[in-house]
This record gives structure tokens, C-alpha cells and sequence, in this order.
């Protein structure tokens, strides 16, 4: 571990809960994915510290490298990744429907252990951390996206737009836009008049899950949903339709293009599947962990420590503790829930924490100080005919979303499912890292937010107050007046 080179491949803001890491990293034998996915690489240095995720860069260059070679080989490569991947997230879901409704308190411990078990396995199928969805976030959605991009544009002329707004768009709506279209349906059906409470509450059970991200953050209230419905009443029907019709998903038969070759398509396809099952995985997660909150309640009752302790401890922690007491000091766990690295080799696990964690970040995180800057580049995620002009507002980690304020400028590394209230009271979103089918990204197309994204260092250069005018037609974020 000391001669490991760190490369950082995506920030959250925040770390994942430890079990959540450990659940999908661990627990999937070495072969699996030379088996599943036809990819016998796998990652052997993984960290997640400082709410990011990294691999070493020795990983990082042969990901790139197999990746590169695999989808020139192979252009069907992506589409059958994510076909895979979209599978397990059915069976996630169908495994989670199954336990959800259980009385925990007449479980005993040996079930409890055989049960958690089984859902450590489908977290670690669902989300395949081997090279090749690592490969996802710098590969696909920025390195090779850009290329096939710019081969598009040559071969397709004034077709451009229209086959590369089809290939942003999802396969299929993602949670957060049925969520929406759910509301805005219930919106119109009883628009002028009192909505009746149950149809409020049965949107909020329906939807709990919409709006957390793993074992942080509250599902969706009624409250929220009656704040929101409030929202767009006020907006008027017009906007209600507009925005029905704005959400339905594009069709557009890509065959026609005769100037689009046998690969083009099958690439296409694979990047509408890959964008919508990446999402979807975070979503399914979120459904597992919102309907089986019970479950970890109970576990954590049973333990004498709080939710935030429970999910502080790897499985094996858990398991060993639920059969012979608690094996690890709660202040371990605190500290851990406070902040961590999770540092992972093919061989082995280590967790740091308190004095060790703040020596190993020291060594690792060097912060450089950035140029002063009036201009800011990155890409178009979703456009708008007009300049944006506001205040921005940083936001670090999930735990700031609630002091964002309505017509404020979002700016943060990189959006999450948390983010979401935050992200539909800005006036346009502003992202450090990113491609064209990350999270901030694909939310922001649907709900129609101007979006600038991998700009690398708008949280670094600007600060909150910052009055910026926000080009989401060019790319341009440019600094008028500090703040």
C-alpha cells in the first residue's frame, strides 16, 4: 500500500457507508467477472477516502488500455455490459420485494446473518466493480465519448443534433423523471381543486426511495410531495402539460441514418442502456436500502448502537458480533462515521480512522493552490438561449443540501441522488468532474436545468457569494463580481 500511486476517479462529497463498500467489493470471488462480463482484469488497489473513489494508477492505465482495445474489437461491448448489469438490478429488486415486509423482531440472529448475506452478494452482482465500471466514469462518459462525439459530427452533417440528443437521452426514464411525471399527472388531474391527502401519501410511499443515496439521507415525505405539488400549481396548467410532454422520452429510428455504420448503432444503443442502467443502479440500491431500513434498525437494536455505527461495520464485523456481542468499540465506529479510508487490495481489507486516517491523507492529498481565473470551460449538459446570471452556492457534501436557497447557482464536485431538492431549486448547476451521462448530467436534462459540467476546478476558484453569468450554450461560466 505505501508504493501505491492514488488516482482519483469520481467525488461524491462524502464516503459511502462502510458496509455498503465493503458489500460490493469483497464478497465477489476473483473469477466472477472473467465469468459474467468476459473481463478476467480486476482492480487491486481500490480506496475510497476524502468522499472519493480511487484505484491506483497502475489500474487506472490497464482499464484504459483493455477498455480502448474492447470496444474497437468489439462494438457491441458496452450494450452487453449493461445489459448484464441491468439483470441484476431486476433480481435486486425482486430479492428486495420478497424480504421488505418481514416482522425483524421474530428473526432470529442466524437468519438475520443468512438473510444480510444474500443481499452483500446482489449488491456486489449489481454493481459490478471490476475494471470495466470503473472504466464508466473516465473511459466511456469523457475519453470516448469526445471521439465518437467528433465522429458523428463528421459523418452525420446537420443530422448531428438529432441523433446525439437521442443518444444522451436514457433508454428508459429513470426514477427521479417517473417521480416527476407521476407528480405532474397528479398535478393536472387535480389542478383548480383540494387534492385528497391519500393521493399525496401514496406518491410519497410510492417514491420513499427517490432522493437518498445508499444508507445516507431520508426518503421522500408527503410533506415534500405537497410542497412540490404547491410548486408547480403555481406555475400554472401550461407548464404542467409543457412539462408532461417535455419528459416523455424521444423516439427516433436510427436505421434511417444511412451514414451511420453497423458499429455506430450498436455503440449508440450501448450508451442509451449504459446510461440509463448506471442510474439505475444507484436507484435500485436506494430502494433496497429504504425498504429494508427495518432490517438494519433491528440489527443495530440488537447490537445496542445506533444506525450510523451498524453501517460503520464491515459484514464480517456484523455477522461475528450479532453471534458472540459486539467485536468492534463504538468509538471505532464513530470515528469511522465521522470519516474514513477504506482501502482495498485483492488480499486484503484496512480501515483507517482518527490519527492514522489524518497521516494518511496528509500523504496522500497534496492541494495545490489554483490560478485566479475570470473564465470557466466545461461541457454542455443541458443548454438555455440565455445567459445565466446569480450567486453561487458550493455545495461539498450531501449534508449542505438544506442550506441551498431557491434561484441560488449550484457548484460542486459532482452530484449525487442527495442532491436532488437542491438541484431543482437552482437556477443552473455548475460540476468540476463529469461527462455528458453522469448524474448531474442526465438530472439536469430532465428537469431542464441549464448544466455545465466537468469544468475541474469551479469549486476551487469560486466561492460562495460569487455573482457568475453561466453560458450553457457555449460551455462559459465567467466571474463577474467576488462575493
Amino acid at each position: 500500500m505505501k508504493n501505491v500511486k492514488w488516482k482519483r476517479l469520481v467525488s461524491r462529497g462524502r464516503n459511502h457507508a462502510v458496509l455498503m463498500i465493503d458489500s460490493i467489493r469483497t464478497k465477489i470471488k476473483k473469477d466472477y467477472f472473467k465469468k459474467k462480463y468476459g473481463i478476467s482484469y480486476i482492480v487491486k488497489n481500490y480506496a475510497q477516502f476524502d468522499g472519493s473513489r480511487w484505484i491506483s494508477e497502475e489500474d487506472y492505465s490497464a482499464i484504459f488500455k483493455i477498455l480502448k482495445n474492447g470496444i474497437k474489437n468489439n462494438p457491441k461491448l458496452l450494450y452487453k455490459l449493461a445489459s448484464k448489469m441491468e439483470k441484476e438490478e431486476i433480481k435486486s429488486l425482486l430479492l428486495t420485494d420478497k424480504y421488505k415486509s418481514r416482522n425483524w423482531k421474530k428473526v432470529t440472529n442466524k437468519e438475520i446473518i443468512v438473510i444480510l448475506e444474500k443481499f452483500v452478494a446482489s449488491q456486489g452482482r449489481v454493481w459490478p466493480v471490476s475494471s470495466w465500471f470503473y472504466g464508466w466514469y473516465f473511459f466511456f462518459d469523457e475519453v470516448f465519448l469526445e471521439l465518437f462525439k467528433k465522429n458523428l459530427e463528421e459523418k452525420l452533417g446537420n443530422n448531428f443534433n438529432k441523433v446525439w440528443e437521442y443518444l444522451i437521452q436514457p433508454e428508459k426514464l429513470i426514477y427521479i423523471s417517473r417521480e416527476k411525471m407521476a407528480l405532474l399527472k397528479l398535478a393536472q388531474k387535480f389542478f383548480g381543486k383540494k387534492i385528497p391527502q391519500r393521493f399525496i401519501e401514496e406518491h410519497a410511499k410510492k417514491f420513499d426511495f427517490v432522493g437518498r443515496y445508499y444508507f445516507w439521507g431520508k426518503g421522500l415525505t408527503a410533506e415534500q410531495v405537497s410542497r412540490d405539488l404547491d410548486k408547480i400549481f403555481c406555475r400554472g396548467k401550461e407548464y404542467i402539460e409543457k412539462s408532461i410532454k417535455e419528459l416523455k422520452l424521444r423516439k427516433l429510428d436510427i436505421d434511417k441514418f444511412e451514414k451511420l455504420s453497423p458499429s455506430d448503432k450498436w455503440i449508440i444503443k450501448g450508451y442509451k442502456k449504459m446510461g440509463h442502467v448506471s442510474n439505475a443502479g444507484d436507484e435500485v440500491t436506494n430502494y433496497y436500502i429504504q425498504r429494508m431500513t427495518p432490517f438494519f434498525n433491528e440489527i443495530a437494536k440488537r447490537l445496542g448502537i445506533s444506525y450510523e455505527e451498524l453501517v460503520s461495520m464491515r459484514v464480517e464485523e456484523i455477522k461475528k458480533s450479532l453471534t458472540n456481542g459486539l467485536c468492534v468499540s463504538r468509538k471505532i465506529l464513530n470515528e469511522r462515521y465521522e470519516d474514513h479510508a477504506l482501502i482495498l487490495t485483492l488480499d486484503n481489507v484496512k480501515i483507517l480512522s482518527g490519527k492514522e486516517l489524518r497521516k494518511f491523507k496528509g500523504q496522500i492529498l497534496k492541494k495545490g493552490l489554483e490560478k485566479e481565473t475570470k473564465e470557466l470551460r466545461g461541457g454542455v449538459a443541458y443548454k438555455n438561449n440565455e445567459v445565466i446570471r446569480g450567486k453561487i452556492k458550493i455545495i461539498e457534501n450531501d449534508n449542505e443540501v438544506s442550506l441551498f436557497k431557491d434561484g441560488y447557482i449550484l457548484v460542486t464536485k459532482m452530484t449525487n441522488p442527495n442532491y436532488l431538492p437542491a438541484m431543482k431549486r437552482s437556477k443552473a448547476i455548475i460540476t468540476d468532474e463529469g461527462g455528458m451521462l453522469c448524474h448531474a448530467a442526465i438530472v439536469s436534462r430532465e428537469l431542464k436545468i441549464p448544466c455545465i459540467i466537468g469544468t475541474k476546478i469551479a469549486t476551487k476558484v469560486l466561492k460562495d457569494g460569487d455573482l457568475v453569468e453561466v453560458d450553457a450554450n457555449n460551455g462559459i461560466v465567467k466571474l463577474i463580481n467576488n462575493g
